[in-house]
Formats: C-alpha cells, structure tokens, sequence
C-alpha cells in the first residue's frame, strides 16, 4: 500500500481537508501496514526431487528484507538461499559448502530431516528484484531417493 497523506486543507478550518472519518480511515490503514511489516513470518513450500536432484523453491511471502531466524526441512537436503534467480542459476554448479560462496548467496546449509537450524544472530536477507517471485532457494536431494521434501523459512520481515 501507498502511504496515504491526510488531506489538511488550504488554511485552518476552511473546509477543504479530509473529514474526521477520513483522516481516522488513513491513519489506521497507516498504522496497520507499519504493524504488518514487522513480524514474524513462517512459511512453507514443498517439493518432489529424485535421487541427488535439485531445483528451486519461491517464497513470497517472507518479505523484501528480512532476518532468517530458523530453516527447517523434512528430508535431509543442501539448502541455498539468494538475494535473487541470477545468483542462484550462476551457482548452480558450486558443490556443498564450497568455497568461495558466490556474490548473490544469504546463507546455505547441509539440513538433516526434521532438524531445524536456528540461526544467531539472525542473517539479514533481502532481494535484488521487488520479490516478484519470493526468495530464491535452491533445494538439493540428500535422502539417497526419490523424496517429497518441505523446506520450512522462518524469519522476521522488515520490508514488504
């Protein structure tokens, strides 16, 4: 949402700003999207992957910027998070944990099933690209088969 400016009128009392109701209205609309911006977000996504493959996941509702508080999965996977698709195509042929970590990468990890990791301090994220599309992440088979696997983001959202 836009900010919206409370119509004040040309001179005090001259009739022409927002009526009381309307000023209330703005305000809290204000107010709520300020309140909304600031919390804590779990979200959600699952994927089905054969043997050691790997492809992505989207998560849109995390925010812009955000502070990554917990990864959890449900099947052991490598989990890469991106600042954005560019990044995590050009890093798509790096192995687990390797060194240098590319330009573009927020945070990786080796996650055993049902274990969550939770990250302190938080890691500060963001996307390069108004999140048309959510945080990318990059998920990579490790149960040895075929696997449903669900990648669970928590994180506090600090932009939307």
């Amino acid at each position: 949402m836009t900010r919206q400016n409370i119509g004040i009128g040309s001179a005090a009392n001259d009739g022409t700003g927002d009526t009381l109701r309307t000023a209330g209205t703005k305000i809290n609309s204000n107010l709520t999207e300020l309140y909304d911006m600031r919390t804590r977000v779990t979200e959600s996504k699952s994927i089905a992957l054969g043997g050691s493959d790997s492809d992505r996941l989207k998560f849109p509702n995390v925010g812009n910027s955000f502070i990554l508080h917990t990864i959890k999965s449900d099947q052991n996977a490598y989990i890469k998070i991106y600042t954005d698709s560019d990044s995590r195509v050009a890093d798509f042929g790096r192995g687990q944990l390797a060194s240098p970590a590319p330009a573009g990468l927020i945070h990786e990890v080796v996650a055993t099933a049902n274990v969550p990791e939770r990250i302190t301090p938080g890691i500060l994220g963001y996307t390069d690209s108004n999140n048309a599309t959510g945080i990318q992440v990059q998920v990579k088979n490790l149960t040895g088969g075929t696997a449903t696997i669900n990648v669970r983001l928590k994180a506090l959202k600090i932009e939307i």
